[in-house]
């Protein structure tokens, strides 16, 4: 069943229509169809955290993103995030550990990124912490 997200970043009038079934996201404004762009499954598992309602907001840990891709809990996953980036810290025969782990996160966000320009979402990494959707610069945006 398709489910409502607004947050206060989205221009005024902005509603985002997320169906789960049909791996789609539809942008509305002012109650009118704008577009709606639709993602592989894989995809669509990495996109739902930055929806959550319970988190209020368009942020992904690293842990979280991860998590909802490969399907283990996100405590799990921060263990081997984590201990990804002590291998990048203390051995030198493992380089960029943590990179390789988080490897299919990325390349599968990467691959969303045009169908999110047109849902004027643009993705940004936080350094340390995951990702965020930001809305596009435009006009009607706070």
């Amino acid at each position: 069943m398709p489910y409502l997200f607004r947050h206060p970043q989205l221009a005024h009038e902005t509603t985002l229509v997320l169906d789960e079934q049909n791996f789609a996201i539809t942008l509305l404004q002012a109650g009118e169809r704008v577009t709606q762009s639709r993602f592989i499954e894989q995809e669509w598992r990495v996109l739902t955290p930055f929806f959550s309602p319970e988190k209020g907001g368009m942020h992904c840990t690293y842990e979280e993103a991860l998590a909802a891709l490969i399907g283990l809990p996100v405590a799990l996953c921060r263990e081997r995030i984590r201990g990804a980036k002590l291998k990048d810290e203390y051995e030198e025969t493992v380089k960029h550990a943590f990179f390789a782990e988080m490897k299919p996160v990325r390349e599968l966000l990467f691959s969303c990124q045009d169908r999110l320009h047109a849902l004027d979402l643009h993705l940004c990494g936080l350094l340390h912490y995951g990702y965020v959707l930001c809305p596009l610069p435009g006009e009607g945006h706070p």
